[in-house]
């Protein structure tokens, strides 16, 4: 299918996506949204964006189509076709900090490898005993002081519960969850 400058079409185990060049946040969504309905239609699991020959786009539409590629709601495996050295190592870097699924390759011929790999399936045990064991790991597990949403990133952002000045800032920044016992109080004045 033509779209926008580019084609998005059913290639072999994979959507293949090419724009040369998505200048607005409108676009990006544009976009997305056929690339959606192109994996709906035709049960694939994996996209593959053939960025080469797009122009750079903005901060914005990059946070868009990181945010499309973190969701992961149609899709499992995204692969990138960058010419950059630096823009791959540093989109690989990024979707291992997030833990995407997605690569980016400089050869058709490697992504297309990766994108028809299969995923290891996990299976989920079943049964009484898996019911019981996973209850009983729910009751040993302290509930989450957090109340917050994710960010892009997939990191929790806003307040720790039951804290007296939850949602306030200090001079350290926003109320946060310390991970470590060590640092608790740290930028607060607080010892606990």
């Amino acid at each position: 299918m033509q779209l926008l400058g580019g084609e998005v079409r059913d290639a072999d185990g994979y959507i293949f996506v090419r724009n040369a060049s998505v200048p607005d946040e409108r676009r990006a969504r544009q976009i997305l949204a056929t690339v959606d309905e192109a994996l709906r239609k035709s049960g694939h699991r994996a996209v593959l964006f053939d960025t080469r020959d797009m122009e750079a786009p903005s901060e914005s539409v990059n946070a868009i189509l990181r945010w499309w590629v973190d969701a992961g709601r149609l899709h499992d495996k995204v692969a990138l076709l960058v010419k950059s050295d630096l823009k791959r190592i540093a989109s690989n870097m990024r979707a291992l900090s997030v833990g995407v699924k997605m690569r980016s390759f400089h050869e058709l011929q490697e992504a297309e490898v990766w994108l028809r790999k299969p995923l290891p399936r996990v299976r989920a045990a079943s049964g009484p005993a898996a019911a019981a064991a996973a209850a009983k790991d729910a009751e040993e597990r302290p509930p989450s002081p957090f109340k917050g949403t994710l960010n892009s990133r997939g990191r929790e952002t806003g307040t720790v519960a039951g804290s007296k000045d939850a949602g306030t800032t200090s001079e350290s920044g926003p109320a946060s969850r310390w991970r470590s016992p060590l640092l608790r109080g740290i930028g607060s004045g607080d010892k606990s």
